[in-house]
């Protein structure tokens, strides 16, 4: 998400405009994948398979990707509802192939969930999808990317720390992973020398 984030802010796409490769973007980015370390260092263990290590890789590059091109679809069609509807049309349409397939092979079972929460998925989806096409404009994919995975940080460990029930355990590295990548957010920020210079010339 941290590559495509850099990708698409230097091409302009999703963006109106184009963010150079300076160093407090690059710094942030850096800054990001470290904290991502940090977070996973605790429970880390390596694959068996290749592929499953790759594969995470390639999703988070074609995810950052997504609020670029709903920010392009919203700006052509004036409507956010165009890239919402369509992302969730192709979500639902392939999974529910998918869950059709596994049940026809006797590997899956249907049944509606009991706990109220687990509802909350599909609102929640919207708003994201949603916000996050709104946010892109004004931030660029990267910093809104880095702001995104120091917010999800966060919520998880509040999550963690406040229902104990999970049993998931919150590390001191995982809270330190946090601070890194809202530090990384905030280097992300840092406007380049010559923006600054611009910004003055146009105040002139």
């Amino acid at each position: 998400m941290v590559i495509s984030g850099l990708i698409c802010d230097r091409l302009g796409i999703g963006v109106p405009v184009k963010q150079p490769f300076n160093f407090a973007r690059i710094m942030g980015a850096l800054l990001a994948i470290a904290a991502t370390v940090l977070v996973v260092l605790p429970n880390w263990s390596a694959p068996k398979v290749i592929v499953l290590a790759v594969l995470p890789f390639l999703g988070g590059l074609l995810a950052g990707w997504q609020p670029a091109g709903n920010s392009a679809v919203a700006e052509e069609t004036g409507s956010m509802l165009v890239s919402i509807t369509w992302n969730f049309i192709v979500g639902f349409s392939i999974l529910g192939i998918m869950l059709i397939v596994r049940i026809m092979m006797g590997t899956a079972t249907f049944h509606l969930p009991t706990v109220w929460w687990m509802y909350l998925g599909g609102p929640l989806g919207l708003l994201s999808i949603a916000l996050m096409a709104l946010l892109v404009r004004g931030l660029g994919l990267l910093l809104l990317g880095l702001a995104s995975t120091a917010g999800q940080l966060i919520g998880s460990i509040l999550i963690d720390l406040l229902i104990p029930q999970l049993g998931a355990q919150v590390y001191m590295v995982t809270i330190l992973g946090a601070l890194v990548a809202l530090i990384g957010a905030g280097v992300a920020m840092i406007p380049s020398a010559k923006k600054r210079i611009d910004v003055n010339e146009l105040s002139n």
